[in-house]
């Protein structure tokens, strides 16, 4: 004959199985947040040297159409260049350091898309107009690259990567 009691328990984790779900959970934490970290800075970093290219490709660009648009025109200022669809500021045969030059070049205008990913500031280093651009969502520091105007006739633009800030 079976018996017609019931046990009841009462509904809920017991103590021990809440302590074993937190103990795994810590341990879980313990190995994923620094490699999540890493992950972060990694991105950052790439997402850096990724611009730093685009800004290199988009000075050669715009040498490249300066050298043809002095033939053609038989100009030597390079003001003004069009390059594709844009109306781009030079000085010396190469993008000026600021928002109508380089930074109309590489997409960081308010209103194209990677202008919501970078801050961009002018500044000048060595007597050089530079333009400063760094990540707008880094949490700890910052991350930065900065592109200088050429020094004289005849040199490029320095791009430089501040990569010891990223973090």
């Amino acid at each position: 004959m079976k018996s017609l009691r019931r046990i009841h328990r009462a509904p809920g984790f017991s103590l021990l199985e809440l302590a074993v779900v937190i103990v795994i959970t810590a341990s879980l934490l313990a190995v994923a947040l620094p490699r999540y970290r890493d992950a972060q800075r990694y991105a950052r970093t790439a997402t850096l040297d990724n611009m730093a290219l685009l800004m290199i490709q988009a000075v050669d660009q715009f040498h490249w159409q300066c050298l043809a648009a002095q033939t053609r025109d038989l100009r030597e200022d390079c003001h003004e260049v069009r390059v594709g669809l844009w109306l781009v500021r030079g000085e010396l045969g190469y993008p000026q350091a600021g928002l109508d030059g380089i930074g109309r070049l590489v997409g960081l205008v308010p209103g194209e898309p990677a202008a919501d990913q970078f801050r961009v500031e002018t500044t000048r280093q060595h007597g050089q107009a530079g333009l400063k651009v760094s990540l707008r969502h880094a949490d700890n520091g910052t991350c930065e690259l900065v592109y200088l105007a050429p020094a004289g006739v005849g040199q490029r633009p320095e791009i430089t990567v501040l990569q010891s800030t990223c973090s």
